[in-house]
Parts: structure tokens; sequence; C-alpha cells
């Protein structure tokens, strides 16, 4: 099951009209989402707090809608997007937190955070991912933008922050499963450049889970992107 599809679904029956809910974007089954963005038309007038409830009262227990607002026609969820950004949580500590468990990916052992962080910054700036795009997708321009790419510890949850132009098919899982690597002394934090630049798969790290991948949000606004950007150097 899909959020569009919930979406679709509770916007039927409100509206009494069948409306096509257009997402930001596609995730993989088993990923989350805290600000999922999408569009549809109608020509329905209607009052936007009563509108609010009672596409909250229809949508299943999984999905809560934030907010409903007007834009131009010409506004698309997904193309009309500057960048987006994701969160991959790890458990870190040698027994999994039950209340995680499905919500992160559980590492055991020994992180090195600098080495993380380190690896981190040769991502920053515009690149080459093909090294970073999972088989089976059709994308033939694989160059991307990251605007800022985070790894941030509090207690045993590690949080991957990244924010980007946009991404290829599960490139921030294999970012995140690279940064794992690194912290954990199978790559070398300078190596992640060349791993850039040759564009090697099997080279980089893992792809990890989709259980700690989170879509976090889409930006349509260029003061959003500009808080984001952090110098490559």
């Amino acid at each position: 099951p899909s959020v569009c599809a919930a979406v679709g679904d509770a916007l039927h029956t409100l509206l009494r009209e069948r409306v096509n809910v257009t997402g930001c974007g596609r995730t993989d089954a088993g990923v989350h989402a805290l600000r999922y963005s999408f569009h549809f038309d109608t020509a329905a007038a209607f009052d936007r707090r009563r509108f609010l409830a009672g596409l909250n009262a229809l949508l299943p227990d999984t999905v809560a809608a934030l907010g409903v607002d007007p834009v131009p026609d010409a506004f698309h969820a997904r193309y009309s997007a500057l960048g987006k950004s994701y969160i991959y949580k790890i458990w870190n500590a040698p027994y999994m937190d039950p209340f995680l468990r499905g919500r992160a990916y559980h590492c055991p052992g020994p992180l090195d955070l600098s080495s993380m962080r380190e690896a981190a910054r040769a991502f920053l700036g515009a690149h080459d991912f093909r090294a970073f795009m999972a088989s089976g997708s059709s994308v033939t321009d694989t160059v991307r933008e990251i605007f800022r790419l985070d790894a941030a510890a509090d207690g045993p949850l590690v949080t991957v922050f990244v924010a980007g132009s946009g991404f290829l098919y599960r490139m921030v899982r294999s970012i995140a499963g690279t940064l794992l690597d690194t912290a954990r002394g199978r790559i070398s934090p300078q190596a992640v450049p060349a791993l850039i630049q040759n564009g090697d798969r099997s080279a980089v790290g893992m792809t990890l889970p989709a259980c700690g991948l989170y879509f976090n949000e889409a930006y349509y606004e260029k003061e959003q992107i500009d808080k984001l950007l952090i110098s490559p150097h």
C-alpha cells in the first residue's frame, strides 16, 4: 500500500469525485516519510480546516495529513521541487531497541563518527553518482548535486541527513552504507572521492535496508535550499 493510494481513496470519499493524486517522488516498500508532498486538482470549494480534519478522519492510522494549501495551476509536486532530503537511522548498540525495530538499521559494532563525517564531505557538490545507483533503473543522466550531508549521534542512535537536487534509485541507502563502512573501518574516508569518481558500484558500501530510510521533505523555495547549502570546501 502506498501513501498516494491511501490519500486518493480518502479524497474520493471526502470530495465525492475521483481525483488523481501525484506524489513528490517514489520510494521502495518499507521506506518511511515525514513530510511527503502531493498535489491534486479539484473544482470543489471547501474550508481548509474542516477539509484537513475530514481527510485525517478518513486516512488509515499509518498516514496523517499535516496541511493543505492552494497552489498555482502549473505546480507539480515532483517536478516543481528544487531539492529533497532524506534521513537514515542507525541503531548502534549491542542489542536492537524493540521500539525501533522496522524503523532503524541495527549495527552492533563500534563506529567512528569522525570518519563518517570526513567521508561525507566528499559527496558535497555535483558529481556523477552512477556507482551509487542500484541496477534496474532506466535513468541515463546520473549527475546529481548534494547540498548537505551530515552524520550525528544522539546516544546510540546515529542519524545521516542528506539533501540534494535529486537522487538516483537507492542512492541514499548506498551512500549511507558507504558512510557506515567508513565508520566501521572497512573503507578509508580518504578513498571515498576516488570511489565516486571511478563509478564502480562493486567498490562502494552496501545498500542498507529500507527500514532505516525516511523521506524527510521536498523543497519548493530557493530560500529553503540556501539554508541547506554547505560549501564542499
